[in-house]
């Protein structure tokens, strides 16, 4: 239908149309991804092993498309497989929110990155923006569900406020941390560990 020829006037009411049913989309989406961390027990001895490079790699072709599309450096390394102990559902949610939210805070020309660190016995998920950042009063509260920073910016940009939220639940439940460092105007990193 977008490609048909219509009045003005229809097309805009079509646009309109999809624009309200991709967001119920995403709701329903985040709904369900709420219920099923809620839903999560903590991480049992023989929970499943995924190879980090290939989440990664499949995210990042995800989302290119968005990157590009905002003029953004999108960076994320390329590396050997590398195995770790959760499910993929889970690394996919927690990697898939972290990104989505750099790409939604990062303006146009801005860059978001990916960063991998192993020791002995962790591996750290470093995904860092250089969008507008979060008062330092902001980021204990951003964990809230339904919590939404309250200034223009923030309420211009999409989004329901609980991808955080999910992300910190499935860490928790992984035997994971997460950390945020962030200052205003100058961007933000999640660590996952």
């Amino acid at each position: 239908l977008r490609n048909y020829q219509m009045e003005p006037e229809a097309q805009t009411m079509l646009n309109i149309l999809v624009r309200n049913a991709d967001r119920r989309n995403t709701l329903v989406k985040k709904i369900f991804e709420l219920s099923v961390s809620d839903k999560l027990t903590d991480t049992p001895n023989n929970t499943p092993i995924t190879d980090l490079s290939i989440v990664v790699q499949q995210l990042a072709r995800i989302f290119t498309p968005y990157t590009e599309q905002r003029h953004q450096t999108f960076i994320y390394p390329k590396f050997e497989p590398l195995k770790i102990t959760i499910p993929m559902y889970n690394l996919e949610t927690i990697l898939s929110n972290l990104i989505s939210n750099a790409v939604k805070y990062t303006a146009e020309g801005g860059e978001i990155k990916i960063d991998i660190a192993t020791d002995q016995h962790f591996v750290t998920i470093h995904v860092s923006d250089t969008g507008r950042g979060i008062q330092e009063k902001d980021i204990p509260l951003m964990f809230n569900r339904f919590y939404r920073a309250h200034n223009e910016q923030e309420e211009a940009t999409e989004g329901e406020g609980w991808g955080i939220a999910i992300v910190e639940t499935v860490v928790e439940k992984a035997d994971g941390g997460i950390k945020v460092s962030a200052e205003w105007g100058q961007g933000t990193t999640v660590s996952v560990i």
